[in-house]
């Protein structure tokens, strides 16, 4: 997740406020494509067992505190792992407020993503010293994970020259040091460690700007059939539990 909001970061620096217009778009029809999917599924499978089309309808309402959930932490009600579709919603209207102001400067941007990010560690990994625990839904936002991320991405994206040679170092320690506070802290939604190997990453690959043609056409493909393998694999597990599973037990 880090180095998907990194990478989204990445090529959204310089961005004009028209191409972040798109991108909001795009992501948002994403996301409302996949809870079609998921209500439809449900819908059926409910219709199905034996209930009126009415409440299967109905049952698919989020109610309020759902809806302020959804709006103020990602929470998307119909299908909890697509927050992260939500949070780069978030990202790109936010920069998309900002370069509206006419503002070239990013620096106001990377100082308030560093203060997120310190109050998400604060709430979540370094819970067990700050003694204030969050919900892990606040933690895992837009607000505390995916906009201080796509800052950092646009923070490495301006000074790539200057850490160019810093990319599989950094890597290398960031997954190192994700292994230890796992050891250490347990498990928890963003570790400094994955932060760290994420901006490695980044660092390290665009020292290779210069890849094969079908390379660059082998990973565009494989980028689009992962994200609809993610939007739909939790739907694929609920048919698969419901109606094939018992089949094969039967």
């Amino acid at each position: 997740v880090p180095l998907f909001f990194a990478v989204s970061g990445w090529f959204s620096f310089g961005a004009s406020p028209e191409k972040l217009k798109k991108r909001f778009v795009h992501i948002l029809l994403l996301e409302i494509f996949g809870d079609m999917l998921y209500i439809s599924w449900r819908c059926l499978r409910d219709y199905l067992a034996g209930e009126s089309l009415y409440w299967c309808l109905r049952y698919q309402i989020p109610d309020v505190q759902a809806l302020k959930l959804w709006l103020f932490w990602n929470v998307d009600p119909f299908a909890g792992h697509l927050w992260y579709l939500s949070a780069t919603c978030l990202c790109y209207l936010v920069l998309w407020a900002f370069t509206r102001l006419g503002r070239k400067d990013y620096k106001p941007l990377y100082v308030t993503g560093f203060i997120l990010l310190l109050c998400g560690f604060l709430m979540g990994e370094f819970s067990r010293f700050t003694g204030f625990r969050a919900d892990y839904r606040i933690c895992r936002s837009g607000l505390f994970t995916g906009l201080p991320v796509f800052f950092l991405g646009l923070f490495l994206r301006e000074n790539r020259e200057k850490l160019k040679t810093w990319g599989i170092p950094l890597a290398l320690s960031g997954v190192a040091l994700s292994v230890l506070e796992w050891k250490t802290l347990g498990i928890h939604d963003l570790y400094i460690g994955a932060v760290m190997t994420a901006a490695g990453i980044l660092l390290a690959t665009s020292r290779r700007p210069g890849v094969p043609g079908w390379l660059t056409k082998a990973a565009a493909a494989c980028g689009s059939i992962s994200t609809t393998v993610y939007l739909i694999h939790l739907l694929l597990q609920e048919i698969y539990g419901h109606y094939f599973q018992y089949a094969l037990e039967m």
